[in-house]
């Protein structure tokens, strides 16, 4: 654990475990500081894939010129990306909200974005093929 958290934190967890066993106020500090990364991973995601893979879709539909099958499956590729990247950190944003219990309790919500997930990725590896098959 040392290497990852090289902090207070973990001297800490060190310091205070009793018989080996960590003491559970700073393993949920260090849940928290995970959860934060997630965060902002996710954060991150949202703020580069949607609006990159919105560039390509606006671009194949203004410009006549984009009117091919090699844009027509990128474009097909952007719009799975873009459902996939929009599934995911919406779903983040709510697991870490409501700490975790969201999707253990609301089951609907979890076959509704493993559906979304599901399909993206299906969509997104038909795409990776057509593109290569086209070539």
């Amino acid at each position: 654990m040392d290497v990852f958290f090289n902090s207070s934190a973990s001297s800490e967890m060190i310091e205070t475990a009793v018989d080996g066993v960590p003491d559970e106020e700073v393993l949920n500090d260090l849940g928290a500081v995970w959860d934060y990364i997630y965060v902002a991973l996710a954060s991150l995601w949202l703020i580069v894939g949607i609006p990159g893979n919105l560039m390509v879709i606006i671009s194949c539909i203004v410009f006549k010129e984009m009117h091919t099958i090699p844009m027509t499956l990128a474009t097909n590729l952007a719009v799975s990306d873009a459902l996939v990247a929009s599934a995911n950190v919406a779903t983040t944003y709510l697991t870490i909200l409501y700490d975790k219990a969201i999707l253990i309790t609301n089951s609907s919500l979890c076959t509704f974005t493993s559906i979304l997930c599901g399909l993206g990725c299906v969509c997104s590896m038909a795409s990776i093929c057509n593109i290569a098959i086209n070539r």
